[in-house]
């Protein structure tokens, strides 16, 4: 079966009338039964550890099998959280959503950067990425900046 996935996009077509409804109610019931069928079932194997994803390409592997797209996956994830403890399979959907959004940032990020610049702003991004900031407790109990970046005290003379 032919359908067509672009059927509510603004792009002019041949088609007439008739056709288009036609192809929307397809393109509808097949949504349909993604999310109430296919996409249920897939949450299941992933709850029940019938299906144990290793990694994110693994789990893009074992959606596209299914023939779930990943925009899917943040739903996913969401019905994974009620037994994030325990289970494997959350964290590494939500490792995927994670590193998906980081790399629509590092487009926007790099897209400006001149390429004399380049190794150094890929550098500093995976710092911001993967990198963690140790904060450390003052007196009052509130965190204080990084070591090296509070401000020094002028001595009186």
């Amino acid at each position: 079966m032919r359908y067509n996935p672009d059927i509510y996009t603004n792009i002019g077509s041949n088609d007439n009338e008739s056709d288009i409804k036609h192809d929307r109610q397809i393109v509808q019931e097949m949504a349909m039964f993604l999310s109430d069928s296919v996409i249920v079932k897939f949450v299941y194997e992933l709850k029940t550890m019938t299906q144990r994803p290793l990694d994110a390409i693994h789990l893009s592997d074992l959606m596209h099998g299914r023939g779930i797209n990943m925009r899917y996956l943040g739903d996913i994830t969401k019905a994974l959280e009620d037994n994030q403890e325990k289970n494997h399979n959350y964290a590494v959907c939500l490792s995927a959503v994670i590193t998906r959004a980081a790399k629509q940032a590092f487009k926007k990020y790099i897209i400006d950067i001149p390429s004399q610049q380049l190794g150094a702003a890929v550098a500093h991004f995976l710092n911001c990425y993967h990198g963690t900031v140790e904060r450390q407790k003052t007196a009052s109990g509130e965190n204080s900046p990084p070591n090296g970046t509070q401000k020094k005290k002028k001595k009186k003379k």
